[in-house]
């Protein structure tokens, strides 16, 4: 494997590590809140605090599964010498193109490492 593929590989556990840990604890700040919200109203705002919390909860889940876990498990399989771990570090590297500025960064440098490894296996 060369440096690049290596560097990426590396990159993308780092980034997609500290993102998860980022929107664990949002999510956990969000679940210790609730609580005292929760003592404060009651009533109609009860369920819809409650109704919002849940969709916030589900959009927390639904951010892990799309962003952070695709680039740790591309990075980790790219690392261990699997052909389709640099493919899924190119869809998270897309993905994280929305991120500015670290993950567009890191989506620029992946189209970069993955265009010039389409380029080497086409000399090949």
């Amino acid at each position: 494997m060369n440096s690049q593929k290596k560097l990426l590989s590396i990159l993308h556990i780092v980034y997609g590590s500290l993102t998860l840990i980022t929107l664990l604890i949002v999510n956990l700040a969000l679940e210790v809140a609730l609580p005292f919200i929760e003592n404060e109203v009651s009533g109609d705002e009860l369920r819809l605090i409650k109704t919002v919390f849940l969709f916030v909860h589900s959009l927390f889940f639904i951010l892990i599964i799309l962003f952070p876990l695709p680039s740790i498990v591309g990075g980790i399989a790219q690392l261990n010498g699997k052909k389709w771990g640099l493919t899924v570090m190119m869809i998270s590297g897309c993905l994280s193109l929305l991120s500015v500025p670290v993950g567009t960064a890191l989506g620029v440098f992946t189209i970069y490492v993955f265009t010039q490894s389409s380029k080497q296996e086409q000399n090949d």
